[in-house]
């Protein structure tokens, strides 16, 4: 019981349940040994020394290591206190050391003690300036001794001065015993806590799928985790000990970018963002990166620490919503108007043949209704080129590839065409071979050719001529589809396949469309991981053509 009470009062004063720093922890324990050193001495030197100097001394630095205690314990102020207290320690042993014996006395040894105890807990920029005054306060007693040997108290008798040896000599050495113990102590606990933070932070870095990096002064990096590493596709024995300027992953701007803002935050000690993009492997990747100080006990940054994350996917996503709201703002800009308009006529001609169904005769009202059958079926036409475009673009339509023949499908869609090519004495073609065979989804290959073949009769001249071909190399099939028509001037072929340009365009015989067919023939051929493209020339005729890749 009584044992457990002094571990927990002995934890308590040297404050070991709070999370101060080792620096903080040596000061404690430094001012714990002085003021216990105080006490002896002054203890000692009242049963040795007739000295009232010597006794009071003593307590009185004890007193102020009471005082510096409370500041460093409860206040937890150290920045202005260590070296007043080296300072102060020195001096006081110094004052001592005049009257208590001078050099005949055994001072030399705690005024050691207290040397030890100042280089413990002062920072490292001024431990030489307290070995210097140190040395410069001894040699100033030295001489004060050899000049005025008259100031010094000397001992009664060899008694006593052999007595104060012993004692100070006994209680210098449990002072230096004890401070060795608990830096000892400090230190193994401080480097297992730092063994266990490092693996810790190791464990969660490696197993973080954000891009982690520190850079020392140089902006050289210490560490990379493996995310790191699995981007550049560099080995971490590459990357360590170099900069990114000497890696040569990243332009010389996107390098410059990075570089600038790790010396900002060496600076100016705060957080940076910025955003990095580069390529690697023809593929284009976007970092949002992060760059934070590590600080030491003194509140400089002795690092970098750079947290980057991969939101190449997040910049497709907002491309691909952005896309979308274009589409959508075009889907209701159709149904706005191309569909409206032709219900309009619509209407208004049946409230025509309501109103004046007793006046008007027979052959007019055969032309009327002649008149709403063709823009009902131009409706019906639209509607359905807009349903079809919007499962494809929402990848609503099943898709069943296999292997088909290519000529046969081809003939299908001319026949069902031939009415309107005839309606313009217009000559449909087919060069394909007989054996030629494709790998695609029926539905949407017979809807690709459809709207091909008929766009190139729509803008055909009168008598003019469509050719529907086909060859294959090793890896791709491709479908062709020209005319001798009007052409495509090249302000519009580049607008032919974008949802944000496109445009209902009238044909040679004034007809009407959505504009949609060529962006249903992009769905369809991209889903076969086909492409599509066209040439033209103004006068002379366009070429639409689109690729399919072979099954191997």
């Amino acid at each position: 019981m009584v044992s457990n009470t002094f571990k927990k009062t002995l934890k308590y004063i040297l404050a070991e349940e709070k999370p101060f720093s080792l620096e903080h922890r040596l000061l404690l324990s430094s001012l714990i040994v002085g003021f216990l050193m105080s006490i002896l001495g002054s203890i000692i030197n009242s049963f040795i020394i007739t000295s009232t100097i010597a006794i009071f001394v003593p307590l009185l630095i004890s007193l102020i290591i009471l005082i510096l205690y409370y500041f460093v314990r409860f206040q937890q102020d150290l920045k202005h206190i260590t070296l007043f207290i080296a300072f102060a320690g020195i001096i006081g042993i110094s004052t001592i050391w005049i009257f208590n014996g001078g050099i005949n006395g055994s001072n030399i040894l705690p005024s050691y003690v207290i040397l030890i105890l100042s280089l413990l807990v002062v920072p490292q920029n001024i431990k030489a300036f307290v070995i210097l005054l140190f040395i410069l306060i001894n040699i100033i007693i030295a001489f004060v001794q050899l000049y005025k040997p008259e100031i010094i108290i000397a001992f009664p008798t060899e008694r006593e001065r052999w007595l104060d040896y012993v004692f100070t000599m006994i209680y210098s050495s449990f002072a230096i015993f004890l401070i060795i113990s608990y830096v000892h102590k400090s230190y193994t606990r401080e480097r297992l806590r730092a063994e266990e933070n490092e693996r810790i932070f190791k464990s969660l870095s490696e197993n973080s799928q954000d891009n982690i990096s520190r850079f020392d002064r140089q902006h050289r990096h210490l560490y990379v985790n493996r995310a790191k590493v699995e981007l550049t596709k560099l080995s971490a024995k590459q990357i360590i000990g170099k900069t990114y300027t000497e890696l040569d992953i990243l332009d010389n701007h996107q390098t410059s970018k990075l570089e600038n803002s790790i010396e900002n935050v060496f600076v100016f000690c705060k957080p940076v963002n910025i955003l990095l993009d580069f390529t690697i492997d023809d593929n284009s990747i976007y970092l949002d990166y992060r760059l934070y100080p590590e600080l030491d006990e003194q509140c400089n940054v002795i690092s970098v620490l750079g947290v980057s994350r991969d939101i190449t996917e997040l910049k497709q996503t907002n491309a691909q919503l952005s896309q979308l709201n274009i589409d959508k703002d075009r889907f209701i800009s159709i149904l706005a108007h191309d569909i409206k308009s032709p219900f309009n006529a619509i209407l208004g001609f049946l409230d025509l043949l309501s109103s004046n169904i007793h006046i008007y005769d027979l052959e007019k009202i055969e032309r009327q209704i002649n008149i709403i059958n063709d823009k009902a079926i131009l409706t019906n036409n639209l509607l359905e080129e807009i349903l079809t475009w919007g499962r494809a673009h929402l990848s609503k339509m099943p898709f069943n590839p296999q292997t088909v023949g290519c000529r046969p499908i081809c003939q299908n869609v001319i026949k069902q065409l031939e009415a309107n090519a005839n309606h313009k004495s217009i000559k449909i073609s087919i060069d394909v071979d007989e054996d030629l065979t494709v790998y695609a989804d029926l539905d949407m290959l017979n809807t690709i050719l459809r709207n091909l073949i008929s766009n190139a009769i729509k803008f055909t001249n009168e008598g003019g001529m469509v050719t529907v071909s086909a060859e294959q190399n090793d890896l791709h099939i491709f479908i062709c589809i020209s005319d001798n028509g009007v052409g495509i001037n090249n302000d519009e072929l580049v607008r032919l396949f974008d949802i944000s340009q496109i445009q209902s365009t009238v044909g040679t015989f004034n007809e009407s469309g959505t504009g949609l067919g060529l962006l249903i023939c992009k769905e369809f051929v991209e889903k076969h991981s086909g492409k599509i493209w066209a040439e033209s020339i103004i006068g002379k005729g366009s070429e639409f053509k689109c690729s399919f890749p072979i099954l191997l």
